[in-house]
């Protein structure tokens, strides 16, 4: 607990001696790696000191990260932090190794070790689903000629693999393991 110099406890958000920590309701000081969601804004009090962490990743109970920007709130959405892509959900919490669908439907992955966003490289997405990422990230979607194979993606991006698809009104069918396109006629 901080009392201050009235002898009351100190409860919340505070300062002192330029420093920044938070009291719980009862004035209990929150420390070793908590997070406090007040006012909308989330953030985090590492260790025994109990200080409020900035500038930096924290890890959460369930072993997922966020990051803290300068101010000790947690980043939210597209950054770039050390020359990384990262994305944070709107709970702060980083997207790793997993697809994240923006409000436009756009799908991207990140890197389960990193975190970084994938670029220019296939990606299992789901079971037995795989998808490729694009120079800006992006799930490409469509007829795609990628490492000298024409391939075909659905709209969401998962890519076509045993089944056929209609294109420019030529039916082909896409190899159940490789995705490779091969002709069958013309409708």
């Amino acid at each position: 607990m901080y009392l201050d110099v009235n002898g009351v406890a100190a409860i919340g958000a505070q300062k002192i001696n330029g420093l920044e920590f938070y009291f719980d309701n009862n004035g209990k000081q929150v420390k070793n790696d908590k997070v406090i969601n007040d006012d909308g804004t989330i953030n985090y009090y590492t260790g025994m000191s109990g200080e409020k962490l900035k500038n930096d990743f924290g890890e959460l109970p369930d072993g997922s990260w966020m990051y803290l920007d300068n101010q000790g709130n947690a980043v939210i959405g597209d950054k770039k932090i050390n020359g990384q892509n990262l994305y944070f959900k709107i709970d702060g919490q980083q997207v790793k190794g997993e697809t994240y669908i923006d409000g436009v439907g756009k799908m991207r992955f990140y890197q389960a070790d990193s975190g970084e966003m994938v670029t220019n490289q296939f990606e299992q997405v789901a079971d037995g689903k795989w998808a490729y990422f694009g120079a800006d990230g992006v799930a490409v979607t469509g007829e795609q000629y990628i490492d000298g194979q024409y391939l075909f993606f659905d709209p969401t991006g998962y890519q076509v693999k045993g089944d056929k698809r209609t294109i420019d009104s030529v039916l082909y069918s896409f190899d159940k393991d490789g995705g490779e396109r091969q002709r069958l006629n013309t409708i």
